[in-house]
């Protein structure tokens, strides 16, 4: 199995980051929200309260009652109907509600995982491509191969820095692929660059000398071996002379 890119890498990992605790929040919060409508609402007991009410209307009903009692009873009884009914459009409401938020949150988490993938993307593009290209500049510098040139920079706005009479300048920017600190790098990836072939021709240039020095020592002797015998007789020549 090939190993995947850094790019690839990058992305799985701050992917991972950004939705794994987006899907868990989400269904923390779906779960808790449908697990507590369900009792917020209280319909088992409002029916059970309804039933009960009503037994004891029933019972009411049967005993003898003044006018002003009977009107009283109904009076609650319109009241329990009334709040039961209620009760059952909240629970209604509170069942329609938990798929409402149920969908919600697969909406938000599709969001979600749509504006995480966009920023780790882009992350990983700003992290990947400058280190590609700081890969491929140590492989051209092992090879002793120069490096592309630097991008030629793009002029903003021009101005005059008095008015109609000032010196005109010019405001100009550069492209930069990734962080600033990839920029320095580059930057002193250059200078280095520059120093090691200042160096090498230092080297080149010092190889010549010590070449040039061995010829003329060669030379040297060369010239010097032929004129000692000649020494020699002019010397004896000298002492044999009157």
């Amino acid at each position: 199995m090939n190993q995947l890119r850094f790019r690839t890498r990058l992305v799985l990992i701050l992917s991972l980051f950004a939705i794994v605790p987006a899907v868990v929040l989400t269904l923390l919060w779906s779960g808790t929200v449908s697990t507590v409508l369900p009792f917020i609402t209280g319909q088992a007991a409002w029916d059970s309260v309804a039933a009960s009410g009503e037994r004891a209307i029933a019972a009411a009903r049967q005993a003898p009652l003044t006018t002003s009692q009977r009107r009283a009873v109904d009076a609650h009884e319109r009241e329990l109907r009334t709040s039961v009914e209620q009760a059952r459009r909240y629970s209604f409401l509170a069942e329609r509600t938990v798929r409402v938020i149920a969908i919600a949150g697969v909406l938000a988490l599709l969001i979600l995982t749509g504006a995480a993938s966009r920023v780790a993307g882009h992350l990983s593009r700003q992290l990947s491509r400058p280190l590609d290209e700081l890969v491929r500049w140590t492989d051209l510098i092992g090879h002793g191969e120069p490096l592309p040139p630097p991008p030629e920079p793009t002029l903003v706005s021009k101005a005059r820095k008095n008015g109609d009479e000032g010196p005109m300048i010019e405001v100009t920017t550069s492209r930069v692929r990734g962080a600033p600190e990839f920029e320095t790098l580059r930057r002193s990836m250059r200078e280095m660059v520059s120093e090691l072939e200042h160096g090498r021709q230092q080297a080149v240039e010092a190889e010549r000398l010590h070449a040039f020095r061995e010829s003329a020592r060669r030379v040297a002797h060369e010239i010097k071996n032929p004129l000692t015998p000649i020494r020699f007789a002019l010397a004896r020549l000298r002492g044999q002379a009157p």
